[in-house]
């Protein structure tokens, strides 16, 4: 605490300076939403903080409390003390390789990623929802957060308009024949992307679960795909990529999970596909609009190049499926 503190201070009167400190072997990560990570190498923990000097300390409980949420799954880091009170909880440092994947090695992809979402999944027991409240309450959410953007000075219009551009183009996407009476929910990390995947000699561990919450059936599974496409550096080809492997993997996923205890009592309904494909992008619309400062233009820019990325695969699905290629069972 006492190197957060002093860091934070000095910070803001010297903001665009190096800042010494005599604390030995560890590492300061600043959140974007204003949340502290320290790194104790020789201890092997991370201590997530907030300065004493911010009042707020909500952001603080709802990592922590997403922390203990994920600590049930194997894949993530333990929990090993927290204090409200002092401002703080402590996790395992896991000192591992972040492994790279790309589509050209889709076969270690699999390998990794869907017995991973399977844990992730198995962590809570999946719920159903009305389709109809649901959406209707994410967009009414996502309608919000658009106009309270606007209502920054600081921020470029074009963001805005093309936000507003996407949404308007998914209400029109969403006819009566693609949705569902109920949606499955399930437990989800929020941002599963290589960069939070770990791979040792014990095997694969998962951090950062500070979004993690419960989400659309494939949510994790659509941000891990359009993550790969959004760093392969021919966007074309990463599109047409994805568009192939898309089917391919939701199938494999909702098959492997259907022999899951966790789903006992959970309708294996045949749904259209489209359709949580659509929901994905209004949950990853709202995950965005929340976790980061709006005014950082870096992951502004990354969010508007998502939504290209979504608008790019639906022109290749202009041409119309038959109802075969849209259905799955789940």
């Amino acid at each position: 605490m006492t190197f957060v503190n002093d860091y934070h201070k000095k910070r803001k009167v010297h903001y665009n300076e190096i800042i010494t400190s005599d604390i030995q072997g560890e590492f300061l990560i600043i959140l974007r939403h204003g949340v502290y990570k320290i790194i104790h190498i020789n201890k092997f923990e991370v201590t997530t903080t907030l300065p004493m000097d911010l009042d707020d300390s909500s952001t603080l409980i709802m990592d922590l409390q997403k922390a203990e949420r994920a600590a049930v799954c194997e894949l993530a880091p333990n929990l090993i003390c927290s204090s409200i009170e002092n401002r703080y909880f402590k996790e395992e440092y896991i000192n591992a390789i972040r492994p790279s994947y790309s589509f050209n090695e889709i076969e270690l992809v699999y390998k990794d990623v869907i017995p991973a979402l399977i844990e992730i999944i198995n962590t809570e027991v999946p719920i159903v929802v009305n389709s109809s409240i649901y959406i209707r309450d994410l967009w009414k959410e996502v309608d919000y957060k658009i106009d309270k953007l606007q209502q920054k000075k600081s921020i470029d219009i074009k963001y805005i308009t093309k936000m507003k551009n996407f949404r308007n183009w998914w209400y029109t996407q969403l006819q009566d024949d693609i949705l569902p009476t109920s949606t499955v929910m399930v437990f989800s990390h929020g941002d599963f992307w290589e960069g939070n995947i770990l791979q040792s000699n014990n095997g694969l561990k998962v951090i950062d679960w500070n979004t993690a919450s419960m989400r659309s059936y494939f949510f994790d599974l659509y941000f891990v795909l359009f993550s790969l496409t959004s760093r392969t550096i021919d966007t074309q080809y990463g599109i047409y990529r994805l568009n192939q492997e898309l089917s391919e993997s939701i199938d494999f996923l909702s098959k492997t999970l259907i022999n899951s205890n966790r789903f006992e009592g959970i309708p294996k309904q045949v749904v259209n596909t489209d359709f949580y494909r659509l929901l994905f992008y209004l949950d990853f619309m709202l995950l965005k609009l929340k976790e980061f400062n709006t005014e950082d233009i870096k992951h502004m820019k990354e969010f508007v190049r998502w939504l290209d990325l979504f608008e790019e695969l639906e022109k290749c699905n202009s041409v119309p499926m038959t109802s075969k290629e849209k259905l799955t069972t789940i």
